[in-house]
């Protein structure tokens, strides 16, 4: 069974809204709950890490992309969200920084599309 995380990708003036999960950087993400969309799920995500009202405007199928994690499956959704206010937490990470900082497994696969396409 394929499980899903879903990613809220929070754009403003060429830098991304990500936070760091130890060594690496990701964007506000969540494991899907039962019977939720994906999309609803990456709002969630965004919403609970900035404490921001957050509104997906538009799916990135091109990043999608599938991952192994603890002998486990997983689909990763990503979703460009815009929020209204300033995040409680996260930080401001130049897109351009995207080539260099340490990425999970999931998102060096597409590191090179995330530097083109945000």
């Amino acid at each position: 069974m394929v499980s899903e995380v879903s990613s809220g990708l929070v754009v403003k003036n060429k830098n991304v809204l990500m936070v760091q999960e130890g060594e690496h950087w990701n964007f506000p993400s969540a494991d899907g709950k039962s019977s939720e969309l994906s999309a609803d799920t990456a709002q969630r995500a965004v919403t609970s890490l900035t404490g921001c009202e957050a509104e997906v405007s538009r799916y990135r199928d091109r990043l999608k992309t599938k991952f192994d994690k603890n002998d486990k499956e997983f689909t990763w959704q990503p979703y460009s969200i815009e929020i209204s206010g300033k995040p409680d937490e996260g930080e401001w990470v130049p897109v351009s920084d995207l080539e260099s900082i340490e990425l999970p497994q999931h998102l060096e696969k597409v590191r090179e599309e995330l530097c083109d396409r945000l």
